[in-house]
């Protein structure tokens, strides 16, 4: 483990699960490693196991249940409460990030202060690397439930469709609802017998049923609040690899509408989930204005009517029409606030000090420069590469940089990019290999993800690592994808 950093609050951990995404995982422990060097953390892998995995957990001090494939992200979270020993927990994507303003101190305060409080969600900005550079936006989906067990309709309304009421709770600001995002501080004592993850979930649907079942059963509540904030980065074409495909399966949404008896499931910002047509569907509108006027309202905020819903006959999709968008605010309530990183990585529209800006992308020049007399040295590197594999699957080559001048830590300001060619031609070209916040960890094996295009060939993947304009390292490996 890496020194620095602050010092957790005492008694908390931070548990994720991970599937077929090592730099994914890597990223977000260095993360963790690098705000908080102290802070337990535990991971439920249902990849096959790599031996260069293996060692970059132990240097970094996790434990690890390791499952077998496709165990399914709810099986994967429960084995992580089995060895929880701290009375709080951080629960994660293996795609977050931790930022320098990441403080858990809030959400702590706020389960100490409040007994019958569970669950603590806090702020979650998306990171959306686009051709034209990098938007940073807050995600919404901070949800109030209306489930109506007799008839069989469940609606869900983010929050900030709302003029919220916040609440104080220890000093700190809170706002009620019934599901935050998977970034969320969980009291360890809640969870008993009827409140877990239901196993039979594997992708899709389990968080509904996780929350749903938190409100009809269990005993703490939940808020939100603004105060505990990361990052979410997710690898581009996430859809088109291994890990992608399942996570896009749809038959936990099948299981979720069964379980619950759902004949309609109503998200409003999403869509309309049907077991049948869209019979029912004015009954629905009127429960769901009798539920608006009954929740947390600002009392200057007056209630959206029911008729601003109108269902697509296209797509299905419920739409908000005119009178919704004429009772919405000028400007969003503190609790939505959005962000956003223009071109030369300044960010606008932000609320307080975060999140901080992107720093600009070092450039890959296609001579590097000789490095400049007296320049450091260079860091020796070894490169573990992955085996013949079968076409569409994930691929992942594992670099080790030695600490060479910098020391121990990361690998500062380093830039990796990858190509692809098949023959003569390049499929991918000089593209970057480490996602954001990922950084090269020196004397520990680095997972880089390598998407390469769905189809059987001989390949050759090239790696240069570049530095300020220097140039590190360069290899280059022959694959059979078949």
């Amino acid at each position: 483990m890496q020194g620095g950093g602050r010092r957790p609050p005492e008694g908390l951990a931070l548990i994720f699960a991970t599937i077929g995404r090592p730099h994914m995982a890597q990223r977000l422990i260095s993360s963790v490693r690098r705000h908080f060097p102290q802070m337990p953390v535990y991971v439920a892998d249902q990849s096959e196991p790599e031996a260069e995995q293996a060692a970059f957990y132990e240097a970094n001090g996790c434990t690890v249940a390791w499952l077998e494939h496709d165990a399914g992200v709810c099986a994967a979270r429960n084995a992580l409460l089995d060895l929880v020993r701290e009375p709080y927990f951080v629960l994660c994507d293996d795609d977050f990030v931790l930022g320098p303003q990441t403080d858990f101190t809030p959400a702590l305060t706020v389960l100490e202060h409040s007994p019958g409080t569970g669950v603590v969600g806090g702020r979650l900005f998306d990171v959306i690397d686009e051709p034209q550079g990098r938007r940073v936006q807050k995600r919404f989906w901070e949800l109030l439930f209306h489930y109506d067990r007799d008839k069989g309709k469940l609606l869900t309304i983010p929050l900030h469709y709302f003029a919220p009421e916040p609440r104080d709770i220890g000093g700190v600001r809170c706002y009620d609802c019934d599901a935050v995002m998977n970034f969320a501080v969980f009291r360890t004592a809640m969870f008993d017998g009827q409140i877990r993850w239901d196993p039979q979930f594997k992708s899709n649907g389990e968080h509904e049923d996780f929350y749903l079942n938190l409100k009809v059963h269990g005993q703490h509540g939940v808020v939100y609040t603004p105060d505990l904030a990361a990052y979410h980065n997710p690898p581009p074409l996430v859809h088109e690899s291994a890990y992608g495909r399942m996570r896009i399966r749809t038959r936990g949404w099948q299981m979720f509408l069964q379980k619950w008896g759902l004949r309609q499931f109503l998200e409003l910002d999403e869509g309309l989930r049907l077991a049948n047509m869209v019979d029912g569907l004015q009954p629905y509108a009127m429960g769901y204005e009798a539920f608006y006027r009954a929740a947390p309202m600002a009392p200057e905020r007056a209630p959206v009517p029911a008729g601003c819903l109108q269902v697509s006959s296209l797509t299905g999709q419920a739409v908000p029409q005119g009178a919704w968008l004429e009772e919405c605010p000028p400007e969003a309530p503190p609790v939505a606030a959005r962000v956003g990183v223009s071109l030369d990585g300044t960010v606008t529209g932000v609320s307080g000090a975060w999140p901080a800006a992107a720093p600009a992308p070092v450039p890959v020049p296609a001579a590097p420069p000789a490095p400049a007399a007296g320049s450091r040295p260079r860091p020796e590197f070894e490169v573990s590469w992955p085996q013949a594999e079968a076409a569409g699957r994930d691929l992942f080559c594992y670099l080790r940089p030695g600490a060479g001048a910098d020391g121990p830590g990361c690998l500062a300001a380093a830039e990796v990019v990858y190509s692809v060619a098949a023959g003569a031609d390049y499929l991918v070209y000089r593209k970057p290999a480490l996602a954001f916040g990922q950084e090269l960890r020196t004397g520990q094996w680095n997972a880089v993800a390598l998407p390469v295009p769905l189809l059987a060939a001989e390949l050759r993947i090239e790696i240069t690592v570049v530095r300020g304009g220097e140039l590190l390292f360069e290899c280059a490996r022959a694959l059979s994808l078949g």
